[in-house]
């Protein structure tokens, strides 16, 4: 079961993507002005990580909506610093705005490919997890 407060779409993006991006970013010939965007184009929600998992692994996982509060006053009870549930929670928030809905095609460009999605991702670490 995901347990969060209400999302919306983020675009997720594997760490080793956003490593040879930017590599490519500073070993390229062009030149690039103000903030560069390394966000893939399709975008992600907690619903899309549960449908994922769900068809990993065989089993039906849930996406459960919490009410912000309660996440915040769960988050505190396990310990969590106020401080920080409340800037986490912030996130989500933020999410359900759309603020980082807007992906990009420089990934893809920079790359050269298409970058792993976050189904590709989570595969990875159901099936061999970090060490």
């Amino acid at each position: 079961m995901i347990s969060m407060p209400a999302d919306g779409p983020i675009p997720w993006v594997d760490r080793a993507d956003a490593g040879e991006a930017a590599a490519a970013v500073l070993a390229a010939d062009r030149r690039f002005d103000g903030p560069v965007s390394i966000a893939p184009s399709e975008t992600v929600s907690l619903a899309d990580f549960a449908v994922a998992a769900s068809e990993l692994t065989g089993r039906t996982i849930e996406r459960v909506v919490v009410d912000d509060e309660q996440w915040v006053g769960d988050q505190v009870t396990s310990g969590v610093p106020e401080s920080v549930a409340r800037f986490t929670l912030s996130m989500f928030q933020a999410t359900r705005t759309g603020y980082f809905a807007d992906g990009g095609a420089l990934l893809t460009e920079l790359l050269g490919r298409q970058p792993r999605s976050a189904a590709e991702q989570l595969a990875d670490t159901l099936i061999e997890p970090p060490t």
